[in-house]
């Protein structure tokens, strides 16, 4: 992760942050309870059909790449201080996956969804008063 900021004249300050995550190892599951405990709505567990068991965390996820920017206007008016504010998450909009790991699903290892901390582009505006 990398944070920089930057002062610039008129009291601007702009700032950002670049957020690097390697890949999560994630479990696999096999997709079917075989020994009907109870577990198929979690992907029905480790063991498969033919007795082998599926090793725990061996699978991982793409990594996530994110850039978040922050824009803020310093404005002093006796002793009054203004900031008004604009921050963007996930700047350039980059999606990173989560994959599916349920082996008996056609769709093994595909991608499904966002993963948590890499929504989709967002848009912050704020405003500070300080007297």
């Amino acid at each position: 992760m990398s944070i920089s900021q930057l002062q610039l004249p008129g009291g601007f300050q702009v700032s950002g942050l670049y957020l690097y995550s390697s890949g999560i190892r994630q479990q696999a599951t096999y997709g079917q309870d075989v020994r009907n405990a109870g577990a198929a709505e979690l992907g029905g567990g480790r063991l498969r059909a033919d007795g082998t068991v599926i090793p725990r965390n061996s699978v991982v996820n793409d990594p996530v790449h994110r850039v978040d920017v922050r824009v803020q206007w310093r404005l002093q008016v006796g002793r009054a201080r203004f900031e008004p504010l604009v921050e963007v998450f996930n700047l350039f909009n980059a999606t990173n996956f989560t994959r599916n790991w349920v082996e008996l699903n056609p769709q093994y290892g595909r991608a499904t969804g966002q993963s948590t901390g890499s929504e989709y582009r967002q848009v912050q505006l704020g405003f500070r008063t300080t007297f």
